[in-house]
């Protein structure tokens, strides 16, 4: 390797070492990077924030909170709503827009509330359901509850907790 290159090299070597170690220092706190966002998580859910994402998904269904899904399942559930679960729930594209942008925005692993938390950490790598009930977490919640029960009745006990769940208002917790 040439002089130079071996200059070039070094330098981009103690740029990206320098990098690292910025983006692994602490908090002002002296709490881990990492930890600090878990820390900070407000309890519960994030309520419903959106009058229309209300009055036009709401008029079907229960307006269930977009901290429950991550971006991508919204993305893709918002992108097919002329087969929305085997209806058709087409909007006017300014309607669309708007909900999607709030749903993405508010979206699991985008807000820092401590179910949306536990959504994004236990569904880890697996891919990602359009069902809020197909979530890792409520899986495994609805598998708990059903000793004793039937499987469709664990499934509908954990609709009836997500409904529970304040739609608009104060964040619910769970």
């Amino acid at each position: 390797m040439k002089p130079k290159h071996k200059m070039i090299a070094a330098i981009l070597t103690v740029a990206l070492l320098a990098t690292a170690g910025l983006a692994q220092s602490d908090d002002d706190d002296g709490t881990p990077w990492f930890q600090s966002w878990f820390d900070k998580a407000k309890p519960g859910i994030d309520p419903v924030g959106s009058q229309r994402y209300v009055e036009e998904c709401g008029s079907c269904h229960f307006p269930y909170q977009p901290g429950l899904l991550p971006a991508p399942s919204w993305e893709k559930i918002m992108g097919s709503l002329d087969d929305h679960f085997g209806e058709n729930a087409e909007l006017d594209e300014g309607d669309r827009k708007t909900i999607q942008n709030y749903l993405l925005n508010n979206a699991a692993g985008r807000v820092n509330y401590g179910l949306s938390n536990k959504l994004m950490a236990a569904q880890r790598e697996r891919p990602l359901p359009l069902r809020i009930t197909e979530m890792r977490y409520f899986a495994y919640e609805a598998q708990r509850d059903s000793e004793g029960a039937g499987a469709g009745e664990s499934k509908g006990k954990v609709i009836q907790q997500l409904r529970q769940l304040p739609s608009t208002g104060e964040a619910g917790t769970v």
